[in-house]
C-alpha cells in the first residue's frame, strides 16, 4: 500500500504512517540473529573438530595395547 506524504510539496520525507510501517516489515534481515548463528556454527565446528581429535588420540592409545597382547 502507497502512502502519501503529509507534508506536501516537493518530497520532504515519509509520512509517520509510511515510517512505522517500514520500520514494523520484516523482511528476514536480523543482523544480530546471523551473527549469533555465526557463531553458533563456528563453535559448532571447533566441538566437532576437538572431538574428532580426542576420538584419534583414544585410538593411538588402544592400538600399542592391543599389540602387547
Amino acid at each position: 500500500m502507497i502512502y502519501r506524504n503529509i507534508m506536501g510539496g516537493e518530497g520532504g520525507g515519509l509520512s509517520l504512517k509510511a515510517f512505522a510501517n517500514a520500520k514494523t516489515k520484516t523482511d528476514g534481515y536480523n543482523a544480530a540473529l546471523i551473527k549469533k548463528q555465526r557463531e553458533f556454527y563456528k563453535n559448532a565446528k571447533y566441538v566437532n573438530k576437538y572431538k574428532k581429535s580426542l576420538k584419534q588420540q583414544n585410538h593411538k592409545h588402544v592400538l600399542p595395547k592391543l599389540q602387547n597382547l
